[in-house]
């Protein structure tokens, strides 16, 4: 209601194009998206983003943050195509601020490619982590450590989708993920950095692990063990690291039970009641969840979210713990589960 009288109040002063209604416009829709009003929202965003084109141009990127609050509801009502349209429009935005061989376009390509993988266009977020590559490579060298992450991304990019997938000209580009990490680590080995060494061993551990090609994993997580032990400030890494069991992704659980909505957010809780589910498991010396049973449930009788949690644990993969060096098996870990419900849906 504030926002509302402010922009009645700013209109009434000057004209329905000022330019000081951008913010307020951006401020009531993010206002509007928490109580759920959804189509209301949207035309604040919308409105904010018209504005801002009357008074600096289309192209000016003093509308993204409105942009990318539209491109977030396309997402959740699943309009895929939209949502790619916008942050297309974004990234052109900042193409033409930055320019496009520039290490200042790096954070805008980045964001467009996590962009891509959210919305499963994996074409296109290999794409962009090739360009990223590139000007990474000729700004600072084929051998500079800030390759390492950009290496490591593309590999988990082309373990989420089958590479029988892409056309033939992208695979001839893209090679296999075994080339990306392999670079990663050679990278990591020339900068003679031990604890740089150490970290992105266990990244390409964790890659073989989901990826489940365990004795690829064994061998980078023994590496890690071992350039951890070598120096006195290391052993504390690698205790937190490595001598007990890792989530290697969170389980799919919703925060809502049975919810339909998909905008709710983080908080928004009125008329809902919290629950808890604790599991206990243990993790194989590959990483693999196992001897799964429920320990507690709060409130008692959801059985369908309780085999849905059993379903999602036995799904997920761990860095599995380590002991002198060895891969272990683990017992009696926990997992707790905390989300909402509407008592009259406290059924099965």
């Amino acid at each position: 209601l504030n926002l509302r009288a402010a922009i009645r109040t700013i209109q009434e002063a000057g004209d329905n194009l000022s330019v000081e209604l951008i913010r307020p416009l951006h401020r009531l829709g993010q206002t509007e998206l928490q109580l759920g009003e959804i189509d209301s929202a949207t035309a604040s965003f919308q409105r904010a983003v018209h504005i801002s084109h009357v008074h600096s141009g289309p192209q000016n990127t003093g509308q993204i943050e409105s942009l990318e609050a539209i491109a977030g509801i396309y997402f959740a009502s699943d309009n895929i195509e939209d949502a790619r349209d916008i942050q297309r429009r974004i990234l052109a935005y900042r193409a033409r601020a930055d320019g496009t061989e520039s290490e200042e376009y790096l954070p805008a390509l980045q964001h467009y490619a996590d962009w891509m993988h959210k919305l499963r266009l994996y074409n296109r977020e290999r794409n962009t982590y090739l360009e990223i590559l590139k000007i990474q490579e000729d700004v600072r060298g084929p051998d500079d450590p800030t390759l390492i992450p950009t290496l490591i991304r593309m590999a988990f990019s082309l373990h989420d989708v089958s590479m029988s997938s892409l056309d033939d000209n992208t695979l001839r580009r893209m090679s296999s993920p075994d080339r990306y990490l392999g670079r990663a680590m050679e990278v990591a080995e020339a900068s003679s950095d031990w604890e740089l060494f150490a970290e992105t061993a266990l990244k390409v551990g964790d890659y073989y692990t989901k990826a489940q090609r365990f004795g690829r994993a064994r061998s980078a997580y023994k590496d890690a063990w071992q350039q951890l032990s070598h120096a006195p400030e290391g052993l504390a890494r690698r205790n937190e690291a490595l001598e007990s069991p890792k989530l290697l992704s969170v389980p799919r659980l919703p925060e809502y039970y049975e919810d339909q909505d998909p905008l709710y957010e983080a908080g928004s809780t009125e008329g809902f009641e919290s629950g808890t589910i604790v599991a206990e498991f243990g993790v194989t010396k590959t990483g693999e969840s196992v001897r799964i049973r429920l320990v507690e449930s709060q409130p008692p009788g959801l059985e369908k979210i309780e085999q849905r949690l059993v379903r999602n644990l036995r799904s997920v993969m761990h860095r599995p713990g380590m002991q002198d060096g060895a891969m272990i098996d683990t017992q009696q870990l926990t997992y707790v589960y905390e989300f909402y419900y509407r008592e009259s849906r406290n059924k099965n």
